[in-house]
């Protein structure tokens, strides 16, 4: 006569693991963080980053690395739970290991931009950011466990924030040029004017998209007034300055105009142009005759010229 399970048996089979769930739910976070760190990758090597128009290039930056790093706490925190599933776990557990974690990877990955990606720089305030993130969302999620919260949504809110964010990125990249300055933005690049060898006086204040405040810098800051991106050129700061820039001639707010083929008084042929210089040592990087569509960028230092042309 077979004997019938007792209750306690029948307890033990209900409390045992089904280790087909727990293998599911760990690919299901596997899917989820592979991407994601292929992603997070993606950005830190990319020579610039997407842009947020209306928002100033830092702070979105700041805003990017920290939701970016706070995603990738929320996987690892999962991926602890999953892991270390008994009894023993303890939250604080999966907080640090997912704060720690996330945040060393964060510091890897600025690290690795400095070395193998041109135009991209090791910042500390990332670093901060990265960490911040990582930080906030693992103490939410520990405060949401301590509270008795299972956390089953945090996988499913990850993936949605991560397809958000990619179609954001992707749409930015399309629409909106990075290297160009939009509205929030605002840029400072120190500039000269040099009249046939000789350096003219400083800009005086001016207002608009593109002023000066006579400080010899142009503060490249666009405004809802149309001029931004291949719009905040040097021809839209002369116009702010009582001037005039095209790409064949020079109008100096005091009203002197010097057109390509007018000579210099040493006899040489002038043609409007304009150099950026590398701050730092005053290096000449590169020169163009099409003035007036030139585009300062922030920390440049320029040189817009009368004059026979370098080499000529």
């Amino acid at each position: 006569m077979l004997s019938q399970p007792s209750h306690d048996e029948d307890l033990g089979r209900q409390k045992r693991p089904n280790p087909g769930l727990k293998n599911t739910g760990l690919l299901g976070i596997a899917l989820t963080l592979l991407p994601w760190l292929a992603l997070v990758a993606l950005f830190s090597l990319a020579p610039e980053l997407p842009r947020v128009p209306g928002v100033q290039a830092d702070i979105a930056a700041v805003a990017g690395h920290f939701i970016v790093y706070g995603v990738l706490a929320a996987i690892f925190y999962r991926l602890h739970m999953r892991i270390w599933s008994g009894e023993d776990r303890k939250p604080i557990d999966s907080a640090s290991t997912a704060a720690g974690v996330a945040a060393v990877l964060g510091l890897a990955f600025e690290w690795s931009q400095h070395l193998f990606t041109s135009g991209r720089a090791f910042e500390v305030r990332d670093v901060v950011a990265n960490g911040a993130g990582a930080v906030s969302v693992a103490a939410g999620l520990l405060y949401l466990e301590t509270i008795g919260s299972k956390l089953k949504l945090v996988l499913p809110s990850v993936f949605a924030i991560g397809l958000a964010f990619i179609a954001f990125a992707t749409a930015s990249y399309l629409i909106w040029d990075p290297t160009l300055a939009y509205e929030g933005d605002h840029w400072h690049a120190p500039y000269r004017v040099v009249i046939c060898g000789e350096a003219q006086p400083l800009f005086p204040l001016s207002v608009g998209p593109l002023h000066t405040r006579g400080d010899g810098v142009i503060h490249v800051q666009p405004r809802n007034s149309g001029v931004v991106g291949e719009k905040a050129n040097l021809a839209a700061f002369f116009e702010s300055s009582g001037g005039e820039l095209t790409n064949t001639s020079m109008t100096l707010p005091s009203g002197e105009t010097f057109t390509n083929g007018d000579r210099c008084p040493d006899g040489s042929i002038g043609v409007v142009s304009a150099s950026q210089f590398n701050l730092r040592d005053s290096v000449r990087i590169k020169t163009t005759t099409k003035p007036a569509n030139y585009l300062p960028r922030d920390g440049q230092l320029l040189l817009i010229e009368f004059s026979a042309l370098p080499g000529n």
